[in-house]
């Protein structure tokens, strides 16, 4: 039986961020997780967090610890799904600032179309198919056409 969501699975930001990811599965002792973890929260500038209780961070907090967890395994492709849910617009910017960088292919699932306005691709699946592919402009407006066609014929 799984805990519930609010029940933090570990007492640190730093333990979080090596055990969720498996830093220690992937052959590195504590003390080698530790100055990884140590490592990244310092380029994030959130040093402080290293002993910082989980149970003390905001949500937009715990989606940042989330996001450098799998960051510290060095994937090529990162999907993302729905990661801005339950967050404020500031911190989901801030979030997005962090997610700009990345050398990593980034893929966001997203039900929220305003999620992509600032992205270079966006493609649009509903129906198990492609409905639409191209720049988040593009896109958007035929989800929305797509959208207000739907309400007219069902509500």
């Amino acid at each position: 039986r799984r805990p519930p969501r609010s029940t933090p699975l570990y007492s640190s930001a730093a333990s979080d961020v090596y055990k969720r990811q498996g830093l220690t599965q992937l052959g590195l002792s504590k003390n080698e997780a530790d100055f990884k973890v140590n490592a990244c929260l310092k380029e994030y500038n959130k040093l402080e967090w290293f002993d910082r209780s989980i149970s003390t961070l905001s949500q937009g907090q715990k989606h940042l610890v989330c996001l450098l967890s799998v960051l510290l395994m060095e994937p090529k492709v990162l999907l993302l799904d729905e990661p801005f849910t339950g967050i404020d617009i500031p911190t989901q910017r801030k979030l997005e600032e962090y997610l700009r960088p990345l050398n990593q292919t980034v893929v966001l699932v997203s039900h929220v179309p305003e999620t992509f306005e600032n992205y270079e691709r966006l493609i649009w699946i509903d129906e198990g198919g492609v409905q639409a592919d191209g720049t988040p402009r593009g896109v958007i407006k035929k989800y929305q056409d797509a959208m207000y066609k739907y309400r007219e014929k069902n509500i």
